[in-house]
């Protein structure tokens, strides 16, 4: 892929796509794949049948509201990954604007939203007993290997995180930096790491720090 190819791309399109079907993959798993009686199942030791059903009831009823808030947050995390790398390039001195690294990270998005569609099917065609292995499950994870009722909800974002689709996003930030700061890969793969790595590194490290302090 040239620099050409990564300029002729719609950046509002490809924003667009990503929008609906992250719409669609939290609509799919929310409203068909996650049914009430996995709620039921999680809720049934510590709720009544009737608080229950009042708490789906509210959670249908203003679930309209989440689906808004996809597309911001989409729009959020990659602003924050294109600040980073953004902020790196001015410290190394690499003349780079910020729309041309927003289009770079925009297309390396691709591959976390592929991540969501493949994930929502699996979650369809698999048979999992509790919610809390649906939440848990992410494909081609580290947290695969473990048994998810012995780790801390710390622990099982850590691992969710070290996966394959993760490993792949970060060499396509890698490719398209290397495209655009006419740099060798290897160096612009440990500029990758050291900027958008830290981010995700400190992010980590701040959720634990506050799932740590208020459990």
């Amino acid at each position: 892929m040239s620099i050409h190819s990564l300029n002729i791309v719609d950046k509002r399109l490809l924003f667009v796509l990503y929008m609906l079907i992250s719409v669609l993959v939290t609509y799919t798993i929310n409203t068909i794949i996650i049914t009430d009686q996995y709620y039921f199942d999680f809720l049934g030791q510590q709720l009544t049948s009737e608080r229950i059903k009042q708490f789906l009831s509210f959670r249908d009823k203003w679930q309209w509201i989440g689906y808004f808030i996809v597309p911001l947050l989409l729009f959020l995390k990659i602003s924050a990954v294109s600040f980073s790398v953004h902020l790196g390039s001015i410290i190394s001195e690499t003349i780079l604007s910020f729309k041309k690294l927003f289009g770079m990270v925009l297309i390396a998005e691709g591959i976390f939203i592929l991540a969501a569609l493949i994930r929502m099917l699996l979650l369809w065609v698999s048979n999992f007993s509790t919610l809390e292995e649906i939440q848990a499950y992410y494909p081609l994870s580290l947290l695969n290997m473990f048994d998810i009722t012995r780790l801390k909800p710390w622990e099982l974002y850590i691992y969710q995180q070290i996966n394959l689709f993760h490993a792949i996003y970060i060499l396509a930030l890698t490719y398209g930096y290397h495209k655009l700061a006419h740099k060798k890969f290897i160096n612009c793969l440990l500029f990758i790491l050291s900027t958008y790595g830290l981010g995700v590194v400190l992010w980590v490290t701040l959720l634990i720090y506050f799932a740590v302090t208020l459990s």
